[in-house]
């Protein structure tokens, strides 16, 4: 299991001496870039869009296109789009939402939930076999992994929060 990009991710070691801010960054980087050109040379989804890969992880459970869109910072009409072609694939479903018949939830076909599983097992496989992960430590970084996305949701959804930083102390001054 290697990618062309490899030696490029183990070439950048974090300096046990940098500040752990910095340390984190290089870590996320890397762990992104890694795990990313790994699912792209070895996923079975090969012929999905990100989007499309990502929609069938999403849904362990039926899920409104809404929601979905709000998930993965799309367009609603571009989920709808999205949608339209996974369901043409075979992947996707309609069905109504037993809570709402005016609306419609998205949920995994057999041939999406084999996908899904597909995809499970392959990031079992890079996180706990090729990266060596416990379960205590998969268990941790999907506790910080989801602390950090959904921040990240918060702050695309309300940018103004960027600008309400006080970043006064990191403006130079003249010397």
């Amino acid at each position: 299991m290697s990618s062309r990009n490899d030696d490029r991710i183990h070439m950048h070691q974090a300096d046990p001496q940098l500040e752990p801010e910095f340390r984190a960054f290089m870590g996320i980087m890397a762990f992104h870039s890694f795990l990313e050109n790994q699912m792209c040379d070895h996923h079975p989804g090969a012929e999905l869009t990100k989007l499309q890969s990502s929609i069938i992880v999403r849904l362990k459970a039926p899920k409104r296109l809404g929601q979905l869109a709000r998930e993965t910072s799309s367009l609603p009409s571009t989920m709808t789009a999205v949608a339209d072609q996974m369901e043409r694939m075979g992947l996707v479903s309609r069905q109504r939402d037993p809570n709402d018949r005016r609306a419609w939830l998205l949920a995994l076909t057999e041939a999406g939930q084999q996908l899904r599983q597909e995809y499970t097992r392959l990031s079992r496989l890079l996180l706990q076999d090729l990266l060596h992960l416990d379960d205590a430590e998969l268990e941790t970084l999907a506790r910080i992994g989801t602390k950090i996305h959904t921040n990240i949701q918060h702050v695309v959804q309300n940018p103004q929060l960027i600008d309400e930083l006080d970043t006064s102390s990191l403006e130079r001054t003249p010397a």
